[in-house]
């Protein structure tokens, strides 16, 4: 699963789910899970957990399906103790979180080098 929480008009915040599976063809899928309006003000790890288990918990899926989790390395996200990967490690202790940073590279990238802005844009795409 991917999770984003992107800032959109007036302030608003939602939650991005991606998630990557095998289907009973047994061919892997990539789909869009949910986007959801976070409910609270602030973007915080706890937040980001509770929606997250919300939406699992109203559509019965075990939290224990989820294997691996990739964030945007945002502070609510990945902070140790009391962001999102801390919480849900808490959850589903045998998960692998991770954070990646394409977006952040891609925008770099954009200025310094023309090939890497390339490389980059195919990489996201």
């Amino acid at each position: 699963m991917q999770l984003d929480e992107p800032t959109i008009a007036d302030n608003n915040a939602l939650l991005l789910a991606y998630v990557c599976y095998f289907d009973e063809d047994n061919t892997l899928r990539e789909e869009m899970l949910f986007a959801i309006n976070l409910i609270t003000v602030t973007t915080t790890g706890l937040s980001i957990l509770n929606t997250m288990k919300s939406y699992f918990t109203k559509n019965n899926i075990p939290l224990n399906n989820i294997v691996a989790c990739a964030t945007n390395g945002a502070q609510a996200m990945i902070v140790c103790y009391c962001g999102f990967v801390a919480y849900v490690k808490e959850e589903v202790p045998n998960i692998l979180c991770i954070h990646y940073m394409v977006h952040r590279q891609h925008l770099v990238g954009k200025h310094l080098s023309t090939s890497l802005h390339s490389s980059l844009t195919i990489i996201i795409h």
